[in-house]
């Protein structure tokens, strides 16, 4: 995992993170991840969607290697 050294001397780790409530369309995956992949980095980038299930609701992370 990436990190950042804080003014204090610590290390933070650097995440990007995309949110969206739904991916699955083919134009809304391009939009949502077009973000992450102009990032021209080599820290982790992750998108969170929201999973609708018959019983609940649920928040659902994917990681992604642009």
């Amino acid at each position: 995992m990436a990190e950042k050294v804080r003014a204090d001397g610590r290390l933070t780790p650097i995440t990007y993170i995309q949110v969206t409530a739904d991916m699955t369309a083919e134009e809304t995956f391009n939009r949502e991840i077009a973000p992450l992949k102009n990032i021209k980095d080599n820290y982790e980038k992750s998108f969170l969607r929201l999973i609708k299930t018959h019983s609940a609701t649920t928040m659902a992370l994917r990681f992604l290697t642009c």
